[in-house]
This record gives structure tokens, C-alpha cells and sequence, in this order.
């Protein structure tokens, strides 16, 4: 009965001991990928970080493109300004060809 008892406490124990090298191998396996996780997670914060960071430096850059350019109207605006200087000039011009012809024609 005693080598049955002894036994049984041997087995027990075994089984606990076994157990419990069970539990601490799926705790370290589990403890590893929770590092792996966490360090994956860092790395895409980093990456959003920097995405995040160029898209601010781009925003910078339209926006001080924006203040920069030119409006339709103000395209409008200088290509009658334009029009309106080539019309004078062209009729100055004919002005000027006009008064050369008389000053030839009077001598």
C-alpha cells in the first residue's frame, strides 16, 4: 500500500512538475510575442510618425503655394491689362507713322 501511495505522490508530483515546465514554456512563448508585437506596433507608430510629418511639410508647402498664385480673375484681370496696352501702343504707332508721313511730305 505504501509503494501504492508513494506511486501515486511520484506520478502527482511528476505531473505537477511537468505541468508547470508546461505553464513557464507557454509563458515565455507567449512573453516573446508580446515583445514582438510591441516592437512591431513601435515600428508602425514610427512609420505614422514620419508619414504624418510629411504630410505636414506638405501642407506647409501647398499653403504657402496657395499665397503664392495667381487666381483666374487675376489672369483675367492682366490679360485685358495687356490688350488694352497693346491697343494703345498700336494706335500710338499708327500715330507716330501718321505725323513721320507728314513731316516727308511737307518738304
Amino acid at each position: 500500500m505504501h509503494s501504492m501511495l508513494g506511486f501515486l505522490a511520484g506520478v502527482g508530483a511528476a505531473l505537477a512538475v511537468s505541468d508547470s515546465f508546461h505553464f513557464h514554456d507557454e509563458y515565455v512563448k507567449s512573453t516573446r510575442q508580446l515583445a514582438e508585437s510591441v516592437a512591431e506596433m513601435h515600428a508602425s507608430t514610427e512609420k505614422v510618425r514620419e508619414y504624418a510629418d510629411i504630410i505636414e511639410r506638405v501642407d506647409h508647402d501647398f499653403s504657402q503655394m496657395k499665397a503664392q498664385a495667381v487666381s483666374a480673375k487675376d489672369l483675367e484681370k492682366l490679360k485685358r491689362d495687356i490688350y488694352k496696352l497693346h491697343d494703345t501702343m498700336s494706335h500710338d504707332h499708327v500715330e507716330l507713322k501718321a505725323r513721320v508721313w507728314k513731316m516727308e511730305h511737307r518738304s
